[in-house]
């Protein structure tokens, strides 16, 4: 399905209120409620650096994109996650929304990090703006886990690109080392219009307030995506 630009403030309300709709069916990914679903997921590979110790099918960044959608498979078969490599980097960008500080979703964790498989793996997390000048998150592990970016920003940053790098635990071997990434989300999640930032703080006082029946409606997407892969 291709996608429409809207630009204005009218673009921006009506982007709004797509995205307040969106709310009352919240998708669950594996534990994690996303109030803007699939949106909220990175679009486009900036970059990537293979570490040592990875090899095809695991080696293609491309299969970090959009939702986690790791499928449990013998060794030798695709299960739709990124091997890093011992010490490999990637850079993700989210295209369709931005990563924003917020408090209303998840107890205020606002990026989710993906990884998968038998050996969970830590790695190193940065945000930035432009690609260019990057912010240290730190050392992360979990399947998935999330942070606040809260004590590593300012009031009002928007951010556009996630870097993660292997850090280099050496928990898994060839031909899938290093960490396994399956996806990133932002919870913290804005639409990229210049006049919805403003109102973002609405908006998350809508999550906040959300009501019961919305939730009972929500829907979830079964946290076998991570169970019975073969230990690395």
């Amino acid at each position: 399905m291709s996608r429409i630009r809207i630009t204005g403030m009218m673009g921006c309300v009506l982007l709004l209120v797509a995205a307040i709709v969106d709310v009352a069916g919240a998708v669950n990914y594996g534990g994690v409620e996303f109030p803007l679903g699939a949106v909220s997921f990175a679009d486009s590979v900036t970059s990537f650096s293979l570490g040592p110790g990875t090899a095809p099918p695991y080696n293609d960044p491309a299969t970090t994109l959009g939702v986690p959608d790791y499928v449990p498979r013998p060794t030798g078969q695709n299960d739709n996650t990124y091997a890093m490599g011992n010490v490999g980097s990637l850079v993700l960008e989210f295209v369709d929304n931005r990563l924003v500080d917020q408090d209303a979703a998840q107890s205020g964790l606002d990026l989710y990090i993906y990884e998968a498989g038998g050996a969970v793996e830590p790695f190193v997390v940065e945000i930035s703006k432009d690609g260019s000048s990057f912010i240290s998150l730190g050392t992360l592990i979990g399947q998935p886990t999330g942070i606040d970016i809260k004590p590593f920003v300012s009031p009002g940053d928007v951010f556009r690109f996630v870097r993660i790098v292997d850090a280099n635990s050496r928990a898994s071997g060839s031909p899938f080392a290093g960490a396994d990434i399956d996806a990133v989300g932002a919870n913290g999640s804005i639409l990229p219009e210049p006049g919805c930032l403003l109102s973002w703080l609405g908006f998350t006082m809508i999550v906040a307030a959300r009501p019961l029946t919305a939730i009972a409606r929500r829907r979830v997407v079964p946290r076998s995506w991570n169970s019975g892969r073969p230990r690395r």
